[in-house]
Order: C-alpha cells, then sequence, then structure tokens
C-alpha cells in the first residue's frame, strides 16, 4: 500500500519480490507547507483508523536519540531511501532495490530498533501528530516522537499539563484528603474542558479572520488565585515564608468584603458592590498572580515589602524582575486594558456563592472579566497570552497560564469540532516550537476530522485544511493523512491519493487506483465506487417503505396497512420526480384513474413553464 509522497518510486510486494514503479509527479497540488494528502476511506470495520495505528506503532518512536515501541511489527516499511522489513518476510529481489539507491535493513521486531546511528539524525527533523475528535481507548498511543491530540489523550493530557488540581476518584479517601488539601480539585472532564476553551479562544485571537461561522459577541477572562491554580500554589516553600506572601493575596479579598466566614454572612441577601472596587482588585490580584509565578520560575519567592510595592504601589523591583521588568510592565499595562474595558458583577449573594464553590468564594467577585469582542480586544488578549507565554513557559507542555478563557456565547457542536481540529493543530506546532528546535517535517494523521460538519462544511474541509497549512505561521512541511467516511473530501483528491479498503469475505482487500476516479467525482458516483454504496442511495427506511407500497400497488400483497388514500398522500411526499412519477402511474392502474395520469401532466407542464420564466 502506497500513501502519497514525493519520493521517486511506488512500491508493491508480490511472490516475494518488492517491485517498484516510478512515482509520477502528482498533478495536484497543495502549497508549500504540504507535500501529500492521502485519504483513506472504506467500510466501518475495514481498518482506516486501524491502519494509522500500525504506522505511527512502527515509526513513531524514536526522539531525542531514544526508542521505543508498544507493539511488534511484521511488516515492510520504506521511509525515504531506506526499506525495512522483517526478518521473516522473504525478499528476493535485493540486488535491484539497492541498485537503485535503497538500504535494506532487517528487524525483529520494530524497524528502528537497530538503526539509531545511521537514521537517528535523519529523524530528528521528524515528528507525527494524530487527531481524533472522538473518545476511544484506541487513540490513547503514546510513542515517543508522537503529538498527540486526539479527544482521548487531551482528556488524559490537560489535567496533568495544566494549570489546575487533579482529582483522582481511584485515591484512596485518606490520600485525596491531604492531596491539594482545600483547594478547588477538578476530574478528568472539567480539566478538558477547561483546556479546550483556552484552545479554541486562543486559536481563534490569532485566526479570527480564518473563523467560517459568527464571531461570538464577547469574550470572557477568568482570574484564577492559588486555590485553583497549582502554578499560584506555594505549598511547596516553607509556611513561616509563603504565608507572609500569601498574605497579600487574602488582603485583595478583604478589600472586597471583611470575611468569608459564614457566621458573619447570615442574611440570605444580594449585597451591592462598586464596580471600581472590584476593578481594582481584579488588577491587584493579576499582578499578585504575576509576581508569584515569575519569582517560582527562579525558585525563590518575593519579600513581603516586595509584593506590597509592586501590587498596591506598581513598583517594579529590579531584584525581582532583573531583565524582564519591561515584559511584565506590558502584561500589566495589557491586563489593565482589558479590565478597564470589562463588565465586572456589582451585586452579588454571599450565602448562595459560598455554598456552591470551593475554597474562598470571594474569587467569583473579582474572577470574571466579560469584554465584547472587538478588534482591539482581541489583540489585547492575543498579546496578553504571547507575553505570559515568554515570561512563564519554559518547560515543554506545561501550560502556565494565569487565566482561563471563553468565547460567549459557546460554539456549536460543529463549530467546536472546527475549532478542535485546528487549534489542537496550532497547539501542537507551538508545543514543538518550544521543545524541538530542529524540527522540520510531520507527518499528520486526522482521524475523521470531519465529524459533525455541516455537508457544506465537509466540501470546504481540503480547502480549509490547505489554507491553514500555508498559513506561514509556521516553519514545517506536512504529509498530510486522513481517514474518511466523506465522499466530499475524495472528490478534491485525485484516485492516487486515495486508498480504498473494502471487506470481502471477512478480509480487508486494498483496491487499485487505477480501478477508480475521485477528483471532482459526482457525489453519487462517489458513494457507489468508493463508499461501496451498491443498493441505492436513500435510507433504507425509506426504501423498505417504498417497496411495500409498489408490492401493494401491483397486487403483490394484500392491502395490510396501506389503503388508497395512504398511499396517494406517501406518493406526494417523495422527493425523486422519477420514483414519484413511476408510483403515479402504478397508482392510476391499480385504481383506474386515467385523471391523475393528466393531473400530474398538467403539474409537470405548469413546472416547465415556471423553469422557462426563470431562464428568461
Amino acid at each position: 500500500m502506497n500513501l502519497s509522497h514525493t519520493g521517486k518510486h511506488r512500491f508493491k510486494y508480490e511472490k516475494g519480490s518488492l517491485k517498484i514503479t516510478t512515482n509520477q509527479k502528482p498533478v495536484l497540488e497543495f502549497g508549500e507547507s504540504i507535500s501529500s494528502i492521502t485519504a483513506i476511506a472504506g467500510k466501518n470495520g475495514s481498518g482506516k483508523s486501524s491502519l494509522c495505528e500500525i504506522i505511527l506503532h512502527a515509526m513513531a518512536t524514536l526522539t531525542e536519540g531514544s526508542m521505543g515501541y508498544n507493539r511488534p511489527f511484521d511488516g515492510i516499511v520504506c521511509f525515504d531511501v531506506f526499506i525495512f522489513h522483517h526478518d521473516s518476510i522473504l525478499i528476493r529481489n535485493k540486488i535491484d532495490l539497492e541498485k537503485n539507491g535503497y538500504t535494506l535493513v532487517a528487524f525483529k521486531e520494530t524497524p528502528l530498533e537497530s538503526f539509531l546511528n545511521e537514521l537517528g539524525h535523519d529523524l530528528q527533523h521528524l515528528g507525527f501528530m494524530y487527531y481524533s475528535n472522538v473518545i476511544d481507548w484506541r487513540s490513547g498511543l503514546s510513542e515517543n516522537n508522537l503529538s498527540n491530540i486526539s479527544t482521548q489523550s487531551q482528556i488524559h493530557s490537560d489535567l496533568y499539563y495544566g494549570p489546575h488540581y487533579p482529582y483522582h476518584p481511584q485515591d484512596d479517601r485518606e490520600q485525596h484528603q491531604n492531596t491539594y488539601y482545600g483547594k478547588v480539585k477538578m476530574d478528568l472532564m472539567d480539566g478538558y474542558q477547561y483546556e479546550e476553551a483556552f484552545r479554541q479562544t486562543n486559536f481563534y485571537l490569532n485566526f479570527s479572520q480564518f473563523i467560517p461561522f459568527n464571531h461570538p459577541s464577547h469574550l470572557r477572562i477568568f482570574l484564577n488565585y492559588s486555590g485553583n491554580n497549582k502554578w499560584l500554589s506555594l505549598d511547596d516553600f516553607p509556611y513561616e515564608v509563603s504565608s507572609k506572601v500569601q498574605e497579600y493575596e487574602r488582603t485583595i479579598f478583604d478589600n472586597l468584603t471583611p470575611s468569608y466566614h459564614v457566621d458573619v454572612i447570615a442574611d440570605n441577601k444580594d449585597i451591592k458592590i462598586d464596580a471600581a472596587l472590584v476593578k481594582k482588585a481584579a488588577s491587584w490580584l493579576y499582578k499578585y498572580n504575576l509576581l508569584v509565578s515569575y519569582s517560582k520560575e527562579k525558585n525563590t519567592l518575593p519579600t513581603s515589602q516586595h509584593t506590597a510595592d509592586f501590587v498596591f504601589n506598581g513598583d517594579y523591583p529590579a531584584e525581582i524582575f532583573d531583565e524582564h521588568k519591561d515584559l511584565v510592565s506590558e502584561l500589566v499595562q495589557l491586563m489593565d486594558s482589558i479590565i478597564e474595558s470589562s463588565e465586572v458583577y456589582e451585586t452579588y449573594n454571599p450565602v448562595y456563592l459560598s455554598s456552591r464553590l470551593q475554597g474562598d468564594w470571594r474569587i467569583a467577585l473579582v474572577e470574571s472579566l466579560t469584554v465584547p469582542n472587538t478588534a482591539k480586544i482581541r489583540e489585547l488578549l492575543k498579546k496578553i497570552i504571547d507575553a505570559e507565554n515568554l515570561l512563564l513557559n519554559y518547560e515543554y507542555r506545561s501550560i502556565k497560564r494565569l487565566n482561563n478563557y471563553f468565547m460567549i456565547p459557546k460554539p456549536s457542536a460543529g463549530e467546536f469540532s472546527f475549532l478542535s481540529l485546528f487549534s489542537r493543530i496550532y497547539q501542537a506546532i507551538k508545543w514543538n516550537e518550544l521543545g524541538h528546535y530542529d524540527r522540520k517535517y510531520f507527518v499528520l494523521f486526522i482521524d475523521e476530522g470531519e465529524i459533525n460538519f455541516h455537508p457544506a462544511w465537509k466540501k470546504r474541509f481540503i480547502k480549509w485544511l490547505v489554507e491553514y497549512l500555508n498559513t506561514g505561521i509556521h516553519k514545517y512541511k506536512f504529509q498530510v493523512i486522513i481517514t474518511t467516511h466523506s465522499p466530499y473530501l475524495l472528490s478534491d483528491l485525485s484516485s492516487d491519493s486515495v486508498i480504498l479498503l473494502d471487506i470481502i469475505d471477512g478480509k480487508t482487500n486494498v483496491l487499485e487506483s487505477g480501478s477508480y476516479k475521485t477528483f471532482g467525482a459526482n457525489i453519487h458516483e462517489l458513494l457507489a465506487d468508493s463508499f461501496f454504496l451498491k443498493d441505492g442511495f436513500i435510507g433504507d427506511y425509506a426504501q423498505e417503505i417504498i417497496e411495500s407500497l409498489v408490492s401493494y400497488l401491483t397486487n403483490q400483497k394484500d392491502g395490510g396497512d396501506w389503503s388508497k388514500d395512504r398511499a396517494q398522500r406517501l406518493i406526494e411526499l417523495i422527493a425523486d420526480d422519477l420514483i414519484r412519477q413511476r408510483l403515479v402511474d402504478l397508482y392510476a392502474l391499480k385504481f383506474d384513474e386515467p385523471n391523475s395520469l393528466r393531473d400530474e401532466i398538467a403539474i409537470l407542464e405548469q413546472r416547465v413553464k415556471l423553469l422557462k420564466s426563470r431562464l428568461k
């Protein structure tokens, strides 16, 4: 099986020989950043997703000089000028292959097991990405050299790498009580939802012009504090030191309302609060978070005096911020601009909040900043996120941010899927820029990325993908491999870029690309040829009812639930002109009503007149 590629040859293993033929230069090109696109289609259970897994298990195993694998592999892999083959596979034409410039490497369990020195340097430049938007244990791939951005993987990794305190229900009760005591803990799904919202909002801020649907009316920023953000926790420092610093966080909340003890807020009443006071507290809290998180990066804590001077007086201690003073100053100014433009809560019910929220409920008064979605606001938020990344995110994959971000209103299911795909690719690219400076190429697997898309969006899927990967925001070149159930995707690719899998007698078969055409093909032909729909294109339920009606009209069975009136009403429902007309003829013959034929002719004549008038 040959994926679409730009190498010299195509390969076919047959009767003990690995035959090669010239790989023709593709007619279709996808821009400078995409070397090729391959689509894999076929029936459910034919092995589309499994094929992706096999490739990843075989090749996404090497990074930074180390090699690992999860499953043995007993096939043949052709990579660049290397042909890796299991030592049990006979290759009779080794000499011919070597004459054509190929190096053959036999292996016992995995292709790269003993070839690190010769090929290791080349593979340092190559990375793999895998995307799937379904929760499926098979998506939990964990190869060395793989950026797994599937939903299954994100659910498990987001809580670990993100800023939230994890809740682990599998821990025993005593251990759970002593882990992050007094903190706001999140389970896997909550952590995933917060991180996905951040990914999508961050992508939107950078690519708002790329969004094909109505833009959100507002954007919402949630400030964090030490009770819900582990990067702000001081628990790793001695209490006698950390308590003096954390006292200033409590001072910020005390400035809003004196105490959060229930005995002080016994009356269940709404309380008004000055919006200016809330905004001032939000500014103080952000500066406090910035100071604590930056100091923790240096494995130290500020003094009480430095904390007070920076948070409340706006001084920038050189001993703390050194060469980053200007960047910190810019961040504070950017956030103050956001706070000034935001809508904040002006009334609150302390009894309600204290009963609903873990930790210090007073964070609810200051955390939520809702701003209108304007070009100016988007630019401010983009600069904040980028500056925080420069200041705090030295470590690969750790998300040391100080706020949560959301779009208002929330995206629909289709919009969510669109944003998930492109935002995860964007984040994976950014992570690799941090952790792998010498990377040049990616093999990008997208497993049914069009799930939840409207048919009109499925038609645009390839176009969107090509446009995005060629935006010039990164330095990488991509080989793209897609699995799909959408005929629209196949109509954008030539047949030599499409792999069709069929199931015959319980076995998966790969169809020869010369036996079908896909580019620009009619959707009905693609459904019949590429997705093996040989029994029509209407739903099986509708087909069953129509066949039952035909049997009734041709007297092949007794009336059953059918009647003259029901038959006529059903015929009127049918959208396909040919099917409806044939049923009208059968109806007229059964009930000896020639007038119905004349009526149908009159209707069609009126339709012809209408169409002619539109032409004029």
